[in-house]
């Protein structure tokens, strides 16, 4: 497996048949590869098959008899299954009712895939930029025929499902990578709040007469998620206009072990997550994912180097979920090292940790 090919965490057992990525094969490319649609690959358009809704953003799709799980981007409607981290709601049921009321069994699909990197990677299997944490394939979705909203004539499942309120432009992960989809969703959002309808008319979704008695905190959460979304788009333009100076622990894991089996300094960009002790004078924080294992290794806490290092991590950047809200991203520039097998990042001091990443980076 290479950064190309990256194998995820699955927040629930795959079900049989089910493609993710941890069972991607040469005969899972060529299926993808056979469904996509013309000859320009930019676009990486995938044709496919309803095979059923799971809830508002997750639709399970048949490509050329081969089952995938997709995570439909631009889009984090409310709930309507549990086992998730967010509440049940009346509009996530709506949600999924309206989901599969559009895209219902053995109904065809287009599959729009991101485009910033390609379809395949040197190995020939399919990127990890197209794969979320939980081994879904990440694509935005075009239905078949054009639906009527508000005097437009809509077949981008997204914009439609923004437009109608079901969900803000969800931008937490970065902004859609296709300028034209971009535009649109943000277009959309800004008419659904004019319209005060769905999330952004609480009495009308949930029967709530308060924000504060809201589900979520929508005036919060978009506020974070733009602010993550601009934090991402620097990290896009810096890697666009000196690509190899910054590693990422998504896309290019392979690198990264490579780099830490030789001892080398590198700086990373990640997301600073779980919090935890490593005996009395070291703390630790997750990055990565369960099958793409990474952490920084904060040294010497109980001395005056570590311990700012350490406050700066928890106060700046660790979130507390949705409630507590911080920056999330950071630059680390620091030794790399296995450790049992696993990457890690050594901090010794607050200054190995930057928003923005350092003039020279990788060595």
């Amino acid at each position: 497996m290479t950064g190309w090919a990256q194998a995820l965490p699955v927040c629930a057992r795959p079900f049989p048949g089910e493609v993710t990525a941890l069972s991607r094969t040469a005969a899972t490319v060529m299926v993808l590869w056979g469904a996509i649609e013309g000859d320009d690959m930019s676009e990486h358009l995938i044709e496919c098959e309803v095979e059923r809704v799971s809830d508002g953003d997750t639709v399970r799709v048949l490509v050329n008899g081969t089952l995938f799980k997709v995570r439909v981007l631009a889009l984090d409607t409310e709930e309507s299954n549990p086992g998730g981290t967010k509440p049940i709601t009346r509009w996530g049921k709506e949600a999924s009712r309206f989901a599969t009321e559009l895209m219902p069994v053995g109904s065809p699909l287009k599959l729009r895939l991101t485009d910033d990197g390609p379809l395949l990677g040197p190995d020939g299997e399919v990127g990890s930029q197209h794969i979320d944490n939980f081994g879904r394939l990440l694509a935005f979705v075009m239905l078949p025929e054009p639906v009527e909203h508000e005097g437009l004539q809509i077949n981008d499942y997204q914009e439609l499902m923004i437009r109608k309120g079901f969900s803000p432009y969800f931008v937490k992960y970065g902004r859609a990578v296709h300028a034209d989809l971009d535009a649109r969703y943000a277009d959309a959002e800004r008419a659904a709040q004019t319209a005060h309808v769905g999330v952004w008319n609480q009495l009308e979704a949930n029967g709530v007469t308060s924000e504060d008695a809201a589900p979520r905190n929508y005036p919060q959460l978009t506020v974070w998620w733009e602010l993550r979304a601009r934090i991402i788009d620097d990290y896009r333009a810096h890697v666009a206009a000196t690509p190899g100076t910054v590693l990422n622990t998504r896309l290019d894991y392979d690198a990264i072990v490579q780099a830490a089996d030789r001892n080398e300094t590198a700086t990373i960009f990640m997301e600073l997550k779980d919090h935890f002790a490593i005996g009395d004078s070291h703390h630790g924080f997750t990055s990565g994912s369960r099958e793409l294992p990474f952490q920084v290794f904060m040294r010497d806490v109980d001395e005056e180097a570590g311990r700012a290092a350490l406050q700066l991590a928890l106060y700046r950047y660790v979130a507390e979920g949705e409630a507590k809200p911080r920056r999330n991203y950071a630059y680390i520039t620091g030794a790399l090292k296995l450790f049992r097998g696993r990457p890690e990042i050594v901090v010794t001091g607050p200054d190995q940790i930057s928003d923005t990443p350092p003039e020279t980076a990788c060595t």
